[in-house]
């Protein structure tokens, strides 16, 4: 099932949400963008010094919740210019199967993995 990236905060991204999300989008994504001179990381981190934060705390109904073990995550909405999103080329990698920029209808809302169906409809009345 399709999901939004993400995963968990390394040492190096001290405590900062935004740089744990762009990273992470990175690792599974491995975006690039046909024109060369536009850095998509620099690009990412300029896009997320706007994001609203939408969702933190647990995850109710991820699957991979325990009663001895839960889920927790922070989710951020995030306006991606269209000089970054025409030309991005996007590949998955490390844990994601496949990745892709996705028109939003309702079916795939629906279709999503776990809580990510709450985030989208948080996102989108944010």
């Amino acid at each position: 099932r399709w999901a939004m990236p993400g995963g968990i905060e390394d040492e190096k991204d001290q405590g900062a949400k935004v740089p744990t999300a762009v990273r992470e989008f990175l690792e599974e994504t491995a975006a690039t963008h046909s024109n060369k001179a536009i850095d998509v990381q620099d690009e990412l981190l300029k896009a997320f010094g706007a994001a609203r934060q939408v969702h933190r705390g647990v995850c109710p109904k991820e699957p991979r919740n325990t009663d001895n073990m839960w889920f927790e995550t922070t989710v951020f909405a995030v306006d991606i210019p269209w000089s970054l999103a025409h030309g991005l080329a996007l590949q998955g990698t490390d844990d994601a199967k496949g990745a892709a920029l996705l028109e939003i209808t309702p079916s795939l809302i629906a279709s999503l993995h776990g809580d990510h169906p709450d985030f989208v409809a948080r996102a989108l009345a944010a």
